[in-house]
C-alpha cells in the first residue's frame, strides 16, 4: 500500500489460525478462513499505526466485493492492478471482480490498469504473467 510501503500482505490464514491439511484441501472451509491479500495489507499497515487513508494499493489482480468493501472502507483512494487480472480465473472471480471494481467506481476509488509492475515477477498459480 502507498509510495512508501505502509503494509504488505497475501492471501493467508490469520495469525494464529492452523493452516491444516484438511482445512487447505477443503475449499469452503478454506476461502472461509483466508485473509485476502488487500485485507492482509490494510491490516498489516493499520496494526503497525499507518493512516491508509487516501493511499493507493498495488496488486495483480482486481479487488473481489469483499476486498473492494474494505479498500473504500479505509479510505484507499487507488487501485492498480495488473491488466492480466481480467483474463484469468472461473467465472465466479470474474463475477467477483467486476461487482469489487463496480463499488470502486461507485465509490470514486480510482483503478489502473498497468501491463507490467516494478519489483518482482507477478505470478499466478506458478505461471509468469508476461504482458
Amino acid at each position: 500500500i502507498g509510495d512508501q510501503c505502509l503494509g504488505s500482505g497475501c492471501n493467508r490464514f490469520p495469525p494464529g489460525i492452523a493452516e491444516t491439511k484438511e482445512r487447505l484441501e477443503n475449499r469452503p472451509v478454506k476461502y472461509g478462513l483466508v485473509l485476502h491479500a488487500e485485507e492482509a495489507a490494510i491490516i498489516n499497515a493499520v496494526r503497525n499505526g499507518q493512516s491508509v487513508v487516501g493511499s493507493t494499493i498495488y496488486c495483480p489482480w482486481a479487488a473481489c466485493r469483499e476486498c473492494a468493501k474494505k479498500i473504500i472502507a479505509h479510505g484507499i483512494s487507488r487501485l492498480v492492478i495488473h491488466k492480466a487480472c481480467k483474463l484469468t480465473g472461473d467465472q465466479h472471480w470474474r463475477e467477483e471482480r467486476e461487482a469489487g471494481l463496480a463499488m470502486l467506481a461507485e465509490a470514486g476509488v480510482a483503478v489502473d490498469s498497468v501491463s507490467v509492475h516494478d519489483g518482482p515477477q507477478l505470478r499466478r498459480n506458478g505461471v509468469l504473467w508476461k504482458s
